[in-house]
């Protein structure tokens, strides 16, 4: 979960904008530079996006004290308790980065590499509760292994796993997702 702090861009704001970026950089705060959904009427009338600076809930509180304490930019920047909710909950941000990569990609081809998968193929797939899959993944690799130089063909299921372990985890969520709506 993020919040957004939002600025009102204008050329008399650049310097104490900068402040706020150098602060978060000092800190080595991770935040995200975006364009606002706010509207902000510059000097000549017009409506245009302002800019609004994410960081994540956890250093939100001092991102915002260090913001309170400049007195010329407390009331030239807009501060907003506005929360963006993760949509892929508690799965971590490796996860939400690929999924995020798997709704954008529309294509058919919805291959990411996983090393864990790779390496502990049958393994990860109980590790993350796809036992169906893993049991199958078990058992291919148990048949494959007796027949001679099955082990070379191992090497193929260890591939599968590793290519299509993300995607396997995406239709999980999907699935469980949808069930509980």
């Amino acid at each position: 979960m993020e919040n957004a702090i939002v600025h009102m861009f204008s050329s008399e704001l650049e310097s104490e904008i900068g402040k706020v970026i150098q602060f978060l950089q000092l800190n080595q705060i991770y935040f995200e530079l975006r364009d606002s959904d706010v509207e902000v009427e510059n000097a000549m009338g017009s409506q245009n996006l302002g800019k609004s600076i994410w960081v994540k809930e956890t250093d939100y509180s001092r991102v915002l004290e260090f913001i309170e304490g400049m007195s010329s930019v407390s009331k030239a920047i807009e501060i907003s308790d506005r929360s963006q909710p993760d949509p892929y909950g508690e799965l971590g941000e490796y996860y939400t980065r690929v999924f995020e990569k798997f709704e954008t990609n529309k294509t058919i081809n919805k291959t990411t590499w996983n090393w864990w998968a790779f390496f502990l193929n049958w393994f990860w797939y109980f590790g993350h509760r796809m036992y169906l899959r893993g049991f199958v993944v078990l058992a291919l690799i148990a048949c494959v292994s007796l027949v001679p130089y099955g082990g070379y063909l191992n090497l193929f299921i260890f591939f599968y796993c590793g290519s299509c372990g993300n995607y396997h985890k995406y239709l999980q969520y999907k699935n469980l997702t949808s069930r509980s709506t």
